[in-house]
């Protein structure tokens, strides 16, 4: 089998790597160099997920080679660990050697391994450039890739990885001397759920007939979390009907837009942006994160032109279960919209948070959860002039 040959191949660099840098790989554990984007680094990134979802972590090696003094490297090992009681490996490959993780190698260090799993907790990668050539890895981009699985009872929060045992004799050259990189802390992040009223949740899991007066999002909303609190309410479509993400007969309802074309567009003096969540204790900003759009402060925008651009009514919107944790919203096209926002809203909830910009409808949410009942609404946007649905 090719990989169990190229996995036997690896294993023996590792044999002669531990063997060839013992002396190097005996010092005493030592703090790990803080991270820093202007020097040489290796960098892990992930998706945010909810609790019970497999997400990956991605590690990549930037400004490799950059200086006088550092001319690339030849070999690196670093053992991390983990909380094992939140994130646990995605089991792959079984051979000879034992059970692995789901995991490649990047395209310029396909020698890299990663130890079977032996522990729960904590695993070894190791690279080598070559046995062949012995020359050094000058290059950047990917070094690797693993993947793990949150707990379904895991909390909201960002949980971290640790270097273990780090040394600076874990990266040599060629000539054996000790290569200098910085690091930041790997992390995955578990996503929370909003806080529903228990005043407004139904107590059925499927949607209601009618919808409670009480959960109409509308202008009288905090403006903090509506994605406009300027229009007026009598020239908006109205909201969706409530979805269930269960699969069911009845297919959620869409209110057809009001009749009243609006007289004039009402252009925010800001885009809706998201935010990035706060950087990890070894100062990189890893992990973005879907934000409420901002709030929406006047009904026009100082402009030296004297033209605006009026955007059509946005018409019905229809929301469908379309496959397993994954909704589709569709709406008509708007008249001189280049691009449209969708907002997703807890049922019950009045706090909106952007999912994300596509040129055209439909509109897929895939990161709904069985069970809950969610409230959409689609914005149509030319510039800085937008619309939103009601």
């Amino acid at each position: 089998m090719k990989n169990s040959k190229k996995l036997l191949s690896i294993i023996l660099c590792f044999i002669i790597i531990v063997s060839a840098t013992v002396t190097s790989f005996v010092a005493s554990a030592q703090s790990v160099p803080a991270f820093d984007e202007t020097k040489p680094y290796v960098k892990a990134t992930s998706t945010p997920v909810y609790s019970g979802e497999e997400t990956t972590l991605t590690f990549e090696i930037g400004n490799n080679a950059s200086t006088t003094t550092h001319k690339g490297f030849w070999a690196m090992r670093h053992t991390l660990s983990f909380d094992s009681s939140v994130i646990s490996f995605v089991e792959g490959e079984t051979n000879e050697y034992g059970k692995f993780p789901v995991f490649a190698a990047g395209e310029k260090f396909e020698n890299l391994l990663i130890s079977p799993i032996s522990a729960d907790n904590e695993f070894v990668f190791l690279y080598t450039n070559s046995l062949g050539n012995i020359v050094n890895n000058t290059n950047n981009g990917v070094l690797f890739t693993i993947k793990f699985k949150v707990s379904e009872d895991a909390q909201p929060g960002t949980y971290y990885f640790e270097y273990k045992d780090y040394k600076d004799s874990n990266v040599i050259d060629i000539a054996n001397n000790s290569v200098a990189f910085t690091y930041n802390q790997p992390a995955i992040t578990v996503l929370g759920e909003e806080t529903e009223p228990s005043s407004t949740e139904p107590s059925s899991t499927e949607p209601s007939s009618t919808e409670p007066s009480s959960t109409e999002p509308s202008s009288t909303e905090p403006s903090s979390t509506e994605p406009s609190s300027t229009e007026p309410s009598s020239t908006e479509p109205s909201s969706t009907e409530p979805i269930s993400t269960e699969p069911s007969s009845t297919e959620p309802s869409s209110t057809e837009p009001s009749s009243t074309e609006p007289s004039s567009t009402e252009p925010s003096s800001t885009e809706p942006s998201s935010t990035e969540n706060p950087k990890d204790p070894s100062g990189d900003d890893n992990f973005p994160t879907v934000t409420e759009p901002t709030e929406s402060t006047s009904t026009t925008k100082p402009s030296q032109t004297t033209q605006k651009v009026e955007l059509g009514t946005i018409g019905s919107i229809s929301v469908k279960v379309s496959g397993k944790n994954k909704v589709e919203i569709t709406y008509p096209k708007v008249a001189n919209a280049k691009s449209y926002e969708v907002y997703r809203a807890n049922y019950g909830s009045k706090s909106f948070v952007r999912l994300g910009k596509v040129s055209k409808s439909p509109f897929v949410d895939n990161t709904v959860k069985g069970g809950k009942k969610y409230v959409y609404k689609v914005r149509a946007i030319n510039g800085d002039v937008y619309k939103d649905s009601k």
